[in-house]
């Protein structure tokens, strides 16, 4: 059986303020879900910027 093999990337992306503060009521709201959702945006819009506008 192979090596798993992990990589710690640290990816910049800037957004609009507007969108920072939704993201930010989220994440501070302390519910899971709304903190997974978040997330979940963040490494979308990350892997749009990496793919060049692809998700």
């Amino acid at each position: 059986m192979g090596r798993s093999k992990h990589f710690n990337i640290r990816i910049c992306v800037s957004f609009p303020q507007g969108y920072i503060e939704f993201l930010k009521g989220m994440i501070e709201a302390g519910e899971p879900e709304g903190i997974s959702q978040a997330v979940r945006k963040c490494i979308s819009i990350a892997r749009k910027h990496i793919n060049g506008g692809r998700a």
